[in-house]
């Protein structure tokens, strides 16, 4: 797999999360039935809605 496209994946990843985390602040019944629908797991969703937008940021950075 190219360096170009493991950054790209992680970079669409990043916007995959924040979205759903904020569904999830929202409605978390929604957020919950969204990333249930893709596969993600729902806990790290949970986590990632109670944290400020820099948090976020960098707890998905890696």
């Amino acid at each position: 797999m190219s360096a170009a496209f493991q950054c790209n994946l992680k970079r669409h990843l990043f916007y995959v999360l924040t979205q759903i985390a904020l569904f999830f602040k929202a409605d978390p019944d929604y957020g919950s039935r969204v990333a249930g629908g893709l596969e993600l797991d729902v806990k790290e969703v949970k986590i990632l809605a109670s944290m400020t937008k820099a948090e976020c940021v960098k707890a998905t950075e890696k």
